[in-house]
This record gives structure tokens, C-alpha cells and sequence, in this order.
């Protein structure tokens, strides 16, 4: 499967505003874990929506991706994208890095589309303490 190339794709559209490009990363019914707190997308505008409200409001963005990891699982693939975000918003400028976690799925012929998406920011709490 061509998941890397897929995750690398649809950054490049969206730091671009390639919107048609950035859809066609995306399965109609995807699903997003937000950042903060337990809030869930559904769909894909509202998941291209998330990407305009973020280019519209900040400037001056740089995205690096330090690591891309992927695991095959037949016509399914989970994809672990680390990353460094820079840019300004509200006058401010902001920087962080943190996880993306996409699982994409392929049907028979098609490309992969990504069915779900999470984002973890490392300055954040952990969502789950683990006791020893």
C-alpha cells in the first residue's frame, strides 16, 4: 500500500490549499480524534473545514515531518507521522511538535483513503495514565 505517500501528499496539499488534492486524501466518512479533549470530526468537510479554519487563521506555516512509520495490514495501514509545526497566529508565534496517527484503507483498484486521524501534541497531558 501507498500510505506514506498518501500522508505526504495530503500535508503538501493542505500547506498549498490544494483542497481538491487534500479531499482525495480522505474517505467520505473519516473520523478525527481532536487534539484537545475528546471532540470527534466526522466526515470529510467537516475534516476539510478543520484544515481551512487553520490555514485561514495562521501564517508564515512550516511543517516538517521528522518520521513517518507504517505498518501493512493487507488493504489496511496504520501510519505514525511525527512532526514540527511553526507559524503565527494571532500575532503570536507558535511552535510544537507532536504525533499523527492515521489509519488508511485501500478497496480493491482504489488508493489509499484515510478512515481516521489523531493528533497529539507533546506539550499536552496524556490521555490515559498507565499505573505501574
Amino acid at each position: 500500500m501507498e500510505a506514506e505517500a498518501t500522508i505526504r501528499a495530503l500535508n503538501d496539499a493542505w500547506l498549498h490549499r490544494r483542497w481538491d488534492e487534500l479531499a482525495a486524501c480522505f474517505d467520505e466518512q473519516v473520523v478525527m480524534l481532536m487534539p484537545f479533549g475528546d471532540e470527534k470530526l466526522e466526515g470529510r468537510k467537516a475534516m476539510l473545514a478543520s484544515y481551512r479554519e487553520f490555514v485561514d487563521a495562521a501564517t508564515d506555516v512550516q511543517l516538517t515531518i521528522t518520521s513517518i512509520d507504517t505498518q501493512d495490514y493487507g488493504p489496511t495501514a496504520v501510519c505514525h507521522m511525527s512532526f514540527e509545526v511553526d507559524f503565527t497566529l494571532g500575532g503570536e508565534r507558535e511552535k510544537s511538535e507532536g504525533l499523527e496517527v492515521y489509519v488508511l484503507h485501500a478497496d480493491p483498484g482504489q488508493p489509499p483513503r484515510v478512515v481516521w486521524r489523531t493528533q497529539r501534541v507533546h506539550s499536552e497531558a496524556p490521555v490515559i495514565a498507565l499505573e505501574d
